[in-house]
């Protein structure tokens, strides 16, 4: 029985030894794929709020706090805090497409109420004319 456990123990330090060994390459390959997708995450909220402003939407809250946001971001990259970094990206992007949304509901209802107002004015030159 011994000499069974004998041979185990350089067995079960073998696997230890691969075990730790691939647990540290993945670390190190988690850690960099998480920069990348918070780089990528970054570029999404970027892009996100030149549309907004591109969509001419400047003074919107939204707007200003998904600027806020994407400096957190960058911030939190520079610190290497992936996860905030993440975070803050989708938040960022999150915010400047409700403004972006909310801009064009504004557009919307103004177009909705000049016409209302232009219709208004047909029916009362309708009006008018068959009167006459």
């Amino acid at each position: 029985m011994k000499r069974n456990s004998r041979k185990k123990r350089p067995q079960i330090a073998e696997l230890a030894l691969a075990c730790a060994v691939l647990l540290f390459a993945g670390g190190c390959a988690t850690t960099s794929g998480s920069s990348s997708a918070a780089a990528m995450k970054i570029a999404e909220s970027e892009s996100s709020i030149a549309a907004a402003h591109n969509d001419c939407v400047q003074n919107a809250a939204d707007l200003v706090n998904a600027e806020l946001k994407l400096t957190q971001a960058r911030a939190a990259l520079e610190a290497r805090d992936y996860l905030t970094a993440a975070w803050r990206a989708e938040e960022a992007t999150a915010d400047a497409n409700y403004a972006r949304t909310q801009a064009a509901l504004e557009q919307a209802e103004l177009s909705a109420e000049q016409l209302q107002k232009s219709n208004a004015r047909l029916k009362m030159a309708i009006g008018k004319s068959k009167s006459n």
